[in-house]
């Protein structure tokens, strides 16, 4: 009796663990309907993090409200993801998440215009531009994208309101 309330009660449990629905993270794909050819965004993030830290960076859907995961590095990856190409010609919400050993977090929201045909890189975290780390300046973190046709940082702009809030 024992060993078949045992087995009935695992089952339950695993029952209930496989029961739990996942939602995939979304992808960020620049609209293909787009009015201009979009820029190109490559990740500078650091492929050498240690095992708890981590740096993302999405593009908000300002209609939906959903992000959309563009780069995301987790410990040692070893190397840089492949270049995105992203929508250009007006302002996109990007969101900038890090994690940080000693559970310390931290999430900037910034805009930015692309322009069509360029290529931008981003950085954040410990893996800034000297002199851009002063750029939405976070406590614990801050991030960054340039021009790489100009080496120039490119302004952010504030974005303190969000899906319409």
């Amino acid at each position: 009796m024992k060993k078949r309330l045992l087995s009935l009660s695992i089952g339950l449990l695993l029952a209930g663990c496989a029961s739990r629905q996942y939602t995939p993270e979304l992808r960020y794909v620049a609209p293909a309907d787009a009015a201009m050819p979009p820029a190109t965004l490559q990740s500078k993030f650091s492929t050498h993090l240690g095992r708890h830290e981590s740096q993302s960076l999405q593009i908000l859907d300002d209609i939906s409200c959903k992000p959309q995961r563009v780069f995301y590095a987790w410990q040692s990856s070893g190397q840089a993801p492949a270049p995105v190409p992203v929508e250009a010609g007006h302002v996109i919400t990007l969101v900038y998440t890090a994690t940080l050993p000693g559970e310390r977090s931290c999430t900037i929201y910034a805009g930015m215009i692309f322009e069509s045909g360029k290529t931008y890189s981003v950085s954040g975290g410990n893996n800034v531009l000297a002199g851009v780390a002063d750029y939405f300046k976070n406590r614990t973190c801050s991030f960054s994208i340039v021009d790489e046709s100009t080496k120039q940082v490119q302004p952010l702009l504030d974005k303190t309101h969000i899906c319409g809030k």
